[in-house]
């Protein structure tokens, strides 16, 4: 009585923790100490902030969760009326019925439903075993029972709603009113009111509210959200527009093709949400195990009636884990999901550990996850009387007050070699094309070919020669014109993040084929593969493609880990095995994702194989421990000696061997920090 009174006393504490909670989470700033600094938050304070950061939304529990709180509470608040009735006044112990059939409701509703199918269940046995301890006046273990049925009820809630992978409305990111051209004035109107036909127009800055055909105008439209690519798009006259796609300069007047949920990014989404619930509806392997050994304890309980009397067949029946099992293993998940946020990964699902042990295939998106948004200038080439310095220094001035991409890495390494830039008497930019600026009476013209050859400028066969070198080996170049002569070009290439090649390095040491899938053309693609020692490469793959070429692979047996950060990746990570995504990325692909990289780099991909494997080490040991006292419990019905309360003191002697070991990883990762 003694040992299962402190037992029963400790897992109250836990309870307590575990039932005592908020009802909504949201983002605050994390608390300081009276000295100013930051407390350490939980473990389990860490992933709740790392899911709100990534939703950017308030994380509310479900109604479910609700509702085990409310009993977890009534129980607690009647814990200790009715554990002291079991010693000092039995005649109380009848508040213990009420609370019992309050809190096992459901239990009994699941036997109930699952006897009508003639089936049995785990909530059978509970019943049957509960019944039998009131009836035989052992409330204060009965106590201990629904302890464990309300633990194991809140943790597998909390499992099952991080397993969740919620997809983001897309429509809530559509304009709610766009410019409509009507007589040849703009009149301002909602989205819903916009039909194929009808012409819009789209300014700088705005979004594309829909698929269709450019009417009139030059623009740069920035695709990545799409494409993946990082370098804005020219659009004119009859070329196709994408919805959610953004225009960074100039304006657009847009024949609407498609709208709503025909347009290929709400067509996207759709694929999306249709196979959202496709790996949520997975149950671990313990609920399966717990329900298909019902039966055979039901039946050797049975048998063992008449032959060891109904001690025995009580022990026979005690001996089965029940729920134990469930809520160990779901607390095991739970500490390696906490470790891994302290880490820097955000795992939202607990399948996840176990299916990164079986992967054998690793493909990465190329811009963006092995590249950087944002590319570097290569070789810079000049006419005679012009060196390079001088050649990068008019593009920085030109490109002083952009933003995009293109413009801030020819920025940063104008000032890496701390150049001076000249001064202008006036700047004009040229809608879709370039930039124009005059200096002492010369026109200086930087952009592209398309603008060179607006302007009349002569490009000589030179720079032709190096612009064909440029294009052969997928790299982008910017011309430098000085009246109408173009002296110079700057190249640019694709930056590799600084820590692909280690990545890649420790991938190959574990065995794991490696593979690229890119939107971009042939030849970058397979350059970046073979600098970077990855095995195969496949490009100009557009999105729904890049899913394909992942489940043939599959239906080879390659189980696939895919990592990619954009909207046209998203297909792509939900057919993966595992799909990884970096925070920053788009909002759907880390909506999608499985694992979210919290520190935006690929640093930590070789760590989340570390934790899988250490998860597997650690889940075959708690299950031992969780069993093997069982195994002992269920021998023990056969000894004479061996009581009712002997079995119940091994039952809860499983329960802290299992707890032990769940904790473990908890326990070695504060050791490491010290």
């Amino acid at each position: 009585m003694i040992i299962s009174g402190l037992l029963i006393g400790s897992l109250a504490l836990a309870a307590y923790r575990h039932f005592h909670t908020k009802k909504t989470v949201t983002r605050n700033p994390s608390k300081k100490t009276e000295k100013g600094q930051p407390k350490e938050a939980s473990f389990s304070s860490n992933r709740v902030q790392q899911l709100a950061e990534i939703s950017g939304d308030t994380i509310e529990i479900s109604p479910e969760e609700r509702e085990v709180n409310r009993k977890g509470l009534i129980f607690l608040g009647t814990f200790g009326t009715i554990t002291a009735s079991a010693v000092f006044m039995p005649a109380l112990a009848i508040l213990n019925l009420p609370v019992a059939l309050y809190i096992l409701k459901d239990v009994y509703r699941g036997s109930y439903q699952s006897l009508k199918k003639k089936q049995l269940n785990v909530d059978t046995l509970v019943v049957v075993l509960n019944t039998l301890l009131l009836m035989g006046g052992q409330y204060f273990m009965c106590n201990l029972y629904l302890m464990l049925y309300l633990l194991n009820r809140k943790l597998m809630l909390k499992l099952k709603h991080h397993s969740s992978n919620s997809i983001v409305d897309i429509f809530k990111q559509q304009p709610k009113t766009v410019w409509m051209i009507v007589n040849g004035v703009e009149i301002k109107t909602t989205f819903e009111d916009i039909k194929q036909g009808d012409h819009i127009m789209v300014h700088t800055g705005g979004k594309i509210p829909v698929d269709g055909f450019v009417k009139a105008g030059i623009a740069t439209i920035d695709q990545h959200l799409l494409t993946g690519e990082s370098q804005p798009i020219e659009k004119k006259t009859n070329d196709q527009v994408f919805a959610m796609t953004i225009v960074l300069a100039g304006k657009l007047e847009i024949c609407v093709d498609k709208t709503g949920e025909e347009t290929t990014f709400a067509q996207i989404g759709q694929i999306l949400n249709q196979t959202v619930n496709a790996k949520t509806k997975r149950q671990f392997w313990s609920e399966n195990l717990t329900d298909k050994t019902v039966l055979p304890t039901f039946l050797l309980s049975a048998a063992a009636l008449p032959f060891l009397g109904s001690v025995g067949a009580m022990i026979m029946l005690n001996s089965h884990f029940r729920y134990r099992l469930t809520l160990i293993t779901g607390s095991s998940v739970l500490n390696f999901l906490n470790v891994a946020a302290k880490k820097g990964l955000l795992i939202k699902t607990g399948q996840t550990l176990e299916t990164l042990n079986t992967i054998d295939t690793v493909i990465f998106d190329k811009t963006g996850t092995l590249t950087l948004e944002q590319p570097s200038i290569g070789y810079i080439y000049s006419e005679v009387g012009y060196d390079k310095n001088t050649i990068l220094a008019y593009a920085a001035a030109a490109e002083e007050k952009q933003t995009h991409p293109v413009a801030k890495a020819i920025l940063a390494e104008a000032s890496q070699r701390q150049l001076v830039f000249p001064t202008f008497d006036s700047t004009e930019y040229r809608v879709g094309y370039g930039m124009m600026v005059t200096v002492k009476g010369q026109i200086l013209r930087v952009g592209s070919e398309r603008f060179m050859q607006m302007e009349n400028c002569h490009i000589s066969e030179y720079i032709q020669q190096m612009q064909q070198r440029c294009y052969v080996e997928g790299h982008s170049i910017v011309f430098v014109a000085l009246d109408n002569c173009v002296v110079g070009a700057i190249e640019l290439q694709a930056t590799i993040r600084p820590e692909a090649q280690e990545i890649i390095d420790a991938l190959h040491d574990r065995e794991i084929s490696l593979s690229i899938i890119s939107g971009d053309q042939k030849e970058p693609t397979r350059q970046l593969a073979e600098q970077l020692g990855i095995d195969h490469y496949h490009a100009e793959v557009l999105p729904e493609q890049k899913a394909k070429l992942i489940a043939k692979l599959q239906q080879q047996g390659k189980s696939v880990c895919y990592i990619g950060d954009g909207i046209n990746d998203s297909i792509a990570l939900k057919q993966a095995d595992v799909s990884v995504s970096l925070r920053g990325a788009s909002s759907i692909a880390t909506d999608t994702a499985e694992v979210i990289l919290m520190d935006g780099t690929l640093s930590q991909l070789e760590e989340l194989f570390i934790l899988a494997e250490d998860y597997e080490q650690n889940m075959k040991l708690t299950t031992n421990a969780v069993i093997l006292p069982c195994i002992i419990n269920f021998g023990g019905a056969f000894v004479t000696s061996f009581t009712l309360l002997d079995s119940m003191i091994l039952s809860g002697a499983s329960v802290i061997a299992g707890f032990g070991s769940a904790i473990q990883p908890l326990l070695t990762h504060r050791k490491g920090d010290q």
